[in-house]
């Protein structure tokens, strides 16, 4: 089958609320599930910026994990209700503070970023369901890197003429003022800024088709593709925690197609003609489907789910991210000698040999995480600071060697440091 190339598909957008259970106070229930909130996020709790006690959203506190994940809590205004099942016949409803999770685009980026692209959305709703948490928001985006099939002019046009059907009542607007039949001639769609919204900012469900490179270039952010067309559908309150349950139920962790669909449900272009023939119907939902955009929707079914970080993965870039969750990203640092060898001294011996453990207990669960790819990166790293001597290429079979000489060392840390006085 024909394939559209450069079309991208991936979660841009991404809120929860949570129940902070706890008898004592919500600095302290925040306290004890601190530590599995940030390892969700390939993290551990020292990558939290500290607490606010202003925040957005009549929230009580804010912090951040990471470089742009926000977190807030507390607050009486944002207090959750669970339904609390004793038993068959008795139940109660309790009330408790809730704890919001906001992850705009950057966040996503970066803890895929983090994964080395191996995020796991799923989880992160099951993680959510298995709390009593519910999504505020969701986003999926489809990128068109290129516009061989149909241009956002294209899609304007047909919208601006009534030939479209939608699931929104509302007249759509473009940028901030609604969409004439001549209101848009003047804009260069496809060069200049532009914004085409379905639904309204406070509608369950709404989308954008917009103009990212012009957006991109309007930021003074660098960008050298050509052509960059957004379709952002955006899920809100009950929608949202609809969508996530259904992914998860429906495992859809790879949801091109279902991505699609929904856009496809959300919008769908139309032609000019009835059965072949040019036609004057008024009634558009019985006139043809727009071939082009037909095409685009049949053709962009088969595209993964995206998630490719935006940032350049070396060793360099990852040395900054070595305290998030003791895994396979701080094997690959060592194995590149990309850590100070003083370093244990200033971290404590307990810190160094949990360390250990945790590395050794995760190339026992997940060897075949290495990949060829890691390898490379860890060889180029090796051969720009190689000091002196005869520089070899590692290979797996090094790995292999790694793990059985960590085995050794913490035996042999274990009897030297951490024996009880």
């Amino acid at each position: 089958m024909e394939k559209i190339d450069d079309v991208q598909i991936h979660m841009d957008y991404m809120s929860f609320t949570i129940p902070l259970e706890s008898q004592i106070d919500v600095r302290s229930a925040f306290e004890e599930i601190q530590e599995e909130i940030a390892n969700l996020f390939y993290m551990t709790s020292v990558n939290y910026g500290q607490i606010s006690d202003w925040a957005h959203d009549g929230y009580q506190y804010q912090l951040s994990l990471g470089e742009n994940i926000i977190i807030r809590f507390g607050g009486d205004r944002n207090a959750m209700k669970k339904i609390i099942d004793w038993d068959e016949r008795v139940k109660s409803e309790e009330k408790y503070d809730s704890l919001m999770v906001e992850l705009k685009g950057q966040a996503c980026r970066e803890i895929e970023f983090l994964s080395n692209g191996n995020i796991d959305y799923l989880n992160i709703i099951s993680w959510v369901e298995s709390h009593g948490g519910k999504f505020t928001r969701i986003d999926i985006a489809i990128d068109d890197m290129k516009g061989d099939v149909i241009k956002l002019s294209k899609i304007l046009d047909l919208v601006a003429k009534g030939l479209y059907t939608s699931s929104f009542r509302s007249i759509p607007f473009l940028n901030d003022s609604a969409l004439r039949k001549n209101n848009y001639k003047d804009i260069d769609v496809d060069e200049e800024p532009c914004s085409l919204y379905f639904g309204k900012n406070t509608s369950d469900k709404q989308l954008c088709i917009y103009n990212k490179k012009a957006e991109r270039k309007n930021k003074n952010d660098s960008w050298e593709g050509e052509y960059w067309t957004r379709f952002e559908m955006r899920f809100r309150h009950d929608a949202a925690d609809n969508l996530a349950y259904f992914m998860i139920k429906n495992k859809l962790n790879d949801i091109g197609k279902f991505s699609c669909e929904q856009l496809k449900n959300l919008l769908t272009l139309k032609h000019s003609y009835y059965n072949g023939k040019k036609s004057e119907m008024k009634d558009v939902r019985k006139l043809d489907v727009y071939p082009s955009w037909e095409k685009f929707l049949t053709f962009v079914k088969g595209t993964s789910f995206s998630l490719r970080p935006v940032l350049e993965s070396t060793i360099e870039t990852k040395v900054s991210w070595r305290t998030y969750s003791l895994s396979r990203m701080d094997i690959i640092l060592e194995i590149a000698n990309a850590y100070e060898d003083d370093d244990w001294v200033f971290s404590g011996a307990g810190k160094v040999y949990k360390e250990m453990q945790d590395k050794l207990n995760y190339l026992k669960e997940k060897r075949d995480r290495i990949t060829e790819k890691d390898i490379s990166m860890i060889n180029n790293y090796r051969r720009k600071n190689w000091k002196s001597g005869l520089f070899y290429e590692l290979t797996q079979s090094d790995i292999d060697e790694y793990m059985k000489q960590l085995e050794s060392e913490v035996k042999t840390f274990k009897l030297r440091y951490l024996l009880p006085f």
